[in-house]
């Protein structure tokens, strides 16, 4: 296994400096590019003080600045800890104050916040990223990056491989920040298992538009391309509109590989009818899906309308990304599971640790060396979560007799229902198989009578699915207590920014629904009008007072690729109609969407 530093060092010594290393919707970042960044920021950071073993964190919205900084820093052995450039000042204040850093490189957004400027280590630098060489720093920054670089500096030599790479910080970044520390190792293990396992090389091209502070973002975009000598394109912040971009991008410029998440995958199928042909290029090989469970429906549909291998699998931020991989190997290949363990050792226990016998659940322990090095600061966490040198997932499931694990769900989502321990993910995975359903999350309600009782929510068009007709498919196919005792048929379930279905949410919205249906639409009216801005006020999480029929996602901060979907289907939901795809394209602003539904009542 090769040192990360040496992977860095070779492919920056043998690429063209002319070939596009990250290309972004309006610039690219080359090799030579990358090449002059890493130097010149880690002589930046030696220039004042910070080396090996030091901590800085970087947050910013500016792809190709932040990518060179983050080589740059780690080529010179210094942690990088990651932050969302969209999070709130609350999350960044707790986040910049649990890492500890010498140095916060941010957007002047987020460092207009006094109070966050505070959090930072005392006499630690604090620069403005932004790309214009004209920009001026705000008020209590010590200047703009990459403007404060000087001149390249010779690298880091001997760096130890156990060095911590980047901190990710987990869920409950609010309360009691938990940043997974990965290690040089770590990173050095995972690349070499994907470019064998993946077939990675300097002819790929990938395309990954996922945030660069989520591993899937950055490790399987970046990191990959640089340790491959590829290139990686990044279109910039999803929106509905994009997708005709993605499918002109997928058959422009040959992409070989396109990493994304099962949200996006389901709005390309509903729009993508005239772009069946967009993955067929002789250079494509397969798309990967991360960030949540794949549907099995979805799947199934996705490959049958675009014949194309989609390659799903498991892992989490503390194995760097995945660990379990179906596809795209036959051997790893079995639709509905997560795939075969790939350079790792599984083992799946009981509650007393002892391994359980083949076809019975038991909770997923993982071993090897992507495995994170523990929680930054964060000792109990960190025994908690490493025992014996395995990683306790805190997941499900259960192997069969051919080696391939399927997941069963959460140890922690257990539902206890009249004594008998029921997985949600087992009602879940059943009622997403049928017709008409989108998605659909499980939870345990307390009762009086029976500890808890299952209740489902299912994502669907109200006028498809009824809660009946859930509760009678459920019982074809499951054992009476894995039955609902309720079902809420919804026009959208509350996910987090990579799409993930958010559990607590679902609870709140189990406990606040009154089952009412929508009431009929007949003739648009001023009323339905009014409907309209209530929807979007709903969706956006925004004021209804604060939208206009000029509202836009360029105006509207909410509204981002993921609440535009769930603002068009709970107009479908509330006046019975279907969207088109062109008719989703076209609703750029809610005077566009007022417009669309006048034509169809």
């Amino acid at each position: 296994m090769s040192r990360l530093t040496d992977i860095i060092d070779a492919t920056l010594a043998a690429a063209d400096p002319a070939k596009p290393f990250v290309a972004g919707p309006v610039r690219t970042l080359t090799y030579g590019g990358l090449k002059d960044a890493v130097a010149r920021v880690g002589a930046l950071l030696d220039a004042w003080g910070i080396g090996p073993g030091d901590r800085i964190v970087a947050s910013s919205a500016h792809d190709l600045e932040l990518i060179g900084l983050f080589y740059g820093a780690v080529r010179a052995g210094v942690s990088v800890a990651l932050i969302d450039a969209d999070a709130s000042p609350d999350e960044a204040r707790a986040l910049v104050k649990a890492a500890e850093p010498k140095a916060v490189f941010a957007d002047a957004r987020l460092l207009g916040d006094a109070a966050l400027r505070a959090a930072a280590l005392a006499g630690a630098r604090i620069l403005a990223v932004d790309p214009d060489p004209a920009a001026v720093a705000p008020a209590g920054a010590d200047g703009t990056y990459p403007a404060v670089l000087g001149a390249a500096g010779a690298p880091a030599q001997g760096l130890d491989d156990g060095l911590v790479a980047m901190i990710l910080f987990t869920s409950g970044t609010t309360s009691r920040p938990k940043g997974v520390e990965l290690t040089h190792a770590n990173l050095s293990a995972h690349l070499a298992t994907w470019l064998r396992h993946y077939g990675y090389g300097p002819s790929c091209r990938l395309l990954n538009g996922l945030p660069l502070h989520h591993t899937d973002g950055l490790t399987h975009g970046p990191s990959i391309a640089l340790a491959a000598g590829a290139t990686v394109y990044r279109p910039g912040r999803f929106s509905v509109q994009q997708v005709p971009e993605l499918f002109r991008l997928l058959k422009d410029e040959a992409i070989t590989h396109f990493i994304t998440v099962p949200t996006v995958l389901a709005l390309m199928l509903r729009v993508g009818e005239d772009h069946r042909d967009a993955f067929k290029g002789p250079a494509f090989r397969c798309i990967r899906s991360n960030a949540g469970p794949l549907n099995e429906q979805l799947w199934r549909d996705f490959e049958a309308h675009f014949g194309v291998e989609v390659v799903n699998a498991y892992g989490l931020t503390e194995t760097v990304c995945e660990g379990i991989y179906c596809g795209p190997t036959r051997e790893t290949r079995r639709m509905g599971t997560i795939g075969k363990p790939v350079d790792i050792e599984v083992r799946l226990v009981d509650g007393e640790g002892r391994d359980v016998a083949q076809g019975e659940t038991g909770e997923i322990l993982i071993r090897g060396d992507c495995v994170m090095r523990g929680y930054y600061k964060a000792p109990e966490e960190t025994a908690a979560a490493l025992r014996d040198g395995w990683l306790v997932t805190g997941d499900l499931a259960r192997l069969d007799a051919d080696g391939f694990v399927w997941i069963v769900g959460r140890k922690k989502n257990v539902i206890i229902t009249g004594g008998i321990n029921v997985y949600p993910e087992d009602v879940t995975r059943t009622v997403q198989t049928m017709p008409g359903v989108r998605d659909a999350a499980t939870v345990g309600v307390p009762d009086e009578t029976w500890g808890e009782r299952v209740v489902t929510c299912v994502e669907a068009d109200a006028r498809a699915v009824t809660p009946e007709q859930v509760v009678a498919w459920c019982q074809a196919k499951l054992a009476k207590e894995k039955v609902p005792s309720r079902v809420f048929v919804v026009d959208k379930l509350p996910r987090g920014p990579v799409g993930k279905i958010v559990l607590p949410e679902v609870r709140r919205m189990v406990a606040s629904l009154d089952g009412q249906p929508a009431a009929p639409a007949s003739a648009f009216s001023m009323d339905h009008e009014f409907d309209v801005y209530k929807l979007a006020a709903g969706a956006f999480k925004v004021h209804f007072r604060e939208l206009s029929p000029e509202s836009s996602p360029d105006t509207v901060k909410g509204w981002d690729s993921l609440a535009h979907v769930d603002f068009l289907v709970a107009l479908e939901k509330r006046f019975k109609v279907k969207f088109s795809p062109k008719d989703i394209m076209n609703i750029r602003t809610l005077g566009n969407a007022i417009d669309a539904l006048k034509t169809k009542l």
